[in-house]
């Protein structure tokens, strides 16, 4: 282990703590090598215990990397399940998703650590018996964003309920205002399904109005002579009220966009 470069040895921990799986691709973008490279140092890596190389359906052929106790330097019976032989399939996605999301991104240091998480839990009383972990950033002052990992599975067979459970989970934060809830889930067939499931509890979108009354209100002001705000007093009325009758969203932490990771990036 001593013999692999010290920013591989980084890389690991951050998967580690982030509870991130990785590929060839993920970790030749986060330490910028050739993918070539990044492909043999992830074997050499899984030969000094850092890594598991495993396969996950829906990926062929693609080797997806799960860090090891080693990897985040602490005694194997101290280790978070995630750690561990034997991942579940679901699990396996998860920590997919999380990499994905992380290293396909470039945003490894916007996430908090596991220590961050665990004060977070502690302090608004999140429950984590379970519960999958999600990815956090953010803090107290701008606000915490929560990203739940989906694996496609599940976003597939039930999307309301898995909207419904972590939202239950972390309304004792998200109650509070200035916290988002989002999701992220495999690219195609998934996230279809969770993007229809989060539209549902979405307010109806007004943009084309706002904008065409914007537009209508540059019209006004433009015209010097005031014929314009008569002409088109009534269309202006009509297009308001549209603007004014959508009601607000219940769920104003709950963000729409979804967060896909696709096969494409591996």
């Amino acid at each position: 282990m001593s013999s692999l470069p010290p920013v591989v040895l980084r890389h690991a921990a951050q998967c580690a703590d982030l509870l991130c799986c990785t590929t060839p691709a993920w970790t030749a973008k986060a330490l910028d090598w050739p993918r070539e490279a990044a492909a043999s140092v992830l074997r050499e890596a899984a030969k000094s215990g850092l890594f598991r190389r495993l396969l996950l359906p829906g990926l062929g052929n693609v080797p997806l990397y799960q860090p090891t106790h080693r990897a985040a330097g602490i005694d194997a019976r101290r280790a978070p399940k995630f750690l561990r032989a034997g991942l579940s399939e679901p699990s396996r996605w998860r920590g997919y998703i999380r990499g994905g999301t992380v290293f396909g991104s470039g945003s490894v240091s916007s996430w908090l650590n596991a220590g961050s998480r665990q004060k977070l839990y502690d302090f608004v009383a999140i429950p984590v018996t379970g519960y999958a972990e999600p990815l956090i950033a953010g803090d107290d002052e701008s606000g915490y964003h929560i990203l739940v990992p989906v694996p496609p599975d599940e976003a597939i067979a039930n999307p309301h309920g898995l909207i419904k459970n972590a939202a239950a989970r972390w309304i004792p934060l998200l109650e509070h205002g200035g916290h988002a809830l989002q999701f992220a889930t495999f690219a195609g067939l998934a996230a279809t399904s969770m993007r229809l499931a989060l539209a549902e509890l979405m307010p109806v979108s007004t943009g084309n109005v706002a904008r065409e009354l914007a537009d209508l209100d540059a019209r006004v002001a433009a015209d010097t002579t005031g014929l314009a705000r008569v002409r088109l007093a009534r269309q202006r009325a009509e297009l308001a009220a549209a603007v004014a009758s959508v009601p607000a969203s219940m769920f104003p932490w709950l963000m729409g966009d979804l967060v896909e990771v696709s096969h494409e990036s591996v």
